[in-house]
């Protein structure tokens, strides 16, 4: 009985003790985040080039000294009350941009609501969690943030 209890222990303490191991982020810790992101903002109605009824828009500034050919962004969407989802299906919305963004140079993006919709809003809705998860260089390298460990909110 005290030997099977023993190699439970043992186990156990072999399981806690990996997680320390296991790596946080796909991203390099040496290696700094490549972009800074203004706050999300939620628009209700149309953004030139973007969407119909509504979007989400934010400026995102290389901080390297490589171009960038792919950025990958996702976010969670909640009514105003920050309660319920206003969207059809999920609140986890994602897009993928594949616009150049030079070294040192800020674009303006924008990722379009209107697929998710089921009626046009009429307020802004609450925009969290929103992170970059994926930079894609030029030069074939890519830095990721699969958990999202940088993110911002809109509030």
């Amino acid at each position: 009985m005290e030997t099977e209890k023993t190699g439970r222990t043992l186990i156990l303490g072999a399981v806690l003790l990996s997680f320390f191991f296991l790596p946080v982020s796909c991203a390099d810790p040496a290696s700094p985040v490549p972009y800074i992101i203004s706050k999300p903002a939620m628009r209700c109605g149309e953004i030139s080039g973007c969407c119909r009824f509504a979007g989400i828009e934010f400026d995102f500034y290389n901080s390297t000294e490589k171009r960038i050919d792919g950025i990958e962004v996702s976010c969670l969407v909640y009514s105003a009350d920050g309660e319920t989802s206003p969207l059809t299906g999920t609140n986890r919305v994602s897009a993928r941009f594949s616009d150049a963004v030079g070294p040192d140079e800020t674009v303006h993006l924008s990722v379009s609501l209107d697929a998710y919709l089921r009626e046009t809003p009429e307020k802004p809705f609450i925009v969290d969690f929103f992170s970059v998860q994926r930079v894609d260089f030029a030069d074939g390298t890519e830095w990721t943030d699969p958990l999202c460990l940088y993110y911002s909110r809109s509030y």
